[in-house]
């Protein structure tokens, strides 16, 4: 599977979601609630990276340079997934492509992306506990 699709695939399974369950902006706008999941998912894995670099580095990434930073950044994406999935002609012939593999396949898929939302989210957590660990006022009180 190319990386091209396996994004369709994403937005097909977030898609679904949205149109089953009663989540998001409404059900009318499941497309766009499934682009917002994504840039969210996407801004917190690099949200996450940046974290990561602060405490590999011993850095601190400054606050009004780092929330600019990742404001610019994290608009970008939203609109770069905006416009991939305005087209709905092609994210459409995805899901007419995806609706016919065999159920034992869109299941495998379905876990695969769930695994992968929680992957993101759990490492976004766990970055968030590292960085306390690394924290001035948490290394002054372990040192007492």
């Amino acid at each position: 599977m190319t990386i091209r699709k396996a994004y369709y695939y994403l937005f097909y399974k977030l898609y679904r979601f949205f149109v089953i369950t009663d989540l998001g902006f409404r059900k009318q706008y499941p497309d766009i609630n499934a682009a917002s999941s994504i840039a969210m998912l996407e801004m917190l894995a690099l949200f996450s990276l940046f974290m990561h670099y602060a405490i590999l580095t011993d850095t601190s990434l400054g606050d009004d340079c780092f929330f600019l930073i990742f404001i610019g950044v994290g608009l970008s994406i939203f609109v770069f997934n905006i416009v991939c999935f305005r087209n709905k002609k092609l994210w459409r012939k995805y899901f007419r492509e995806f609706d016919k593999w065999p159920r034992r396949k869109n299941n495998t898929g379905t876990l695969i992306v769930w695994l992968l939302v929680l992957l993101v989210i759990g490492n976004t957590i766990f970055s968030f506990y590292l960085l306390y660990l690394h924290s001035p006022a948490h290394v002054a009180t372990r040192q007492k």
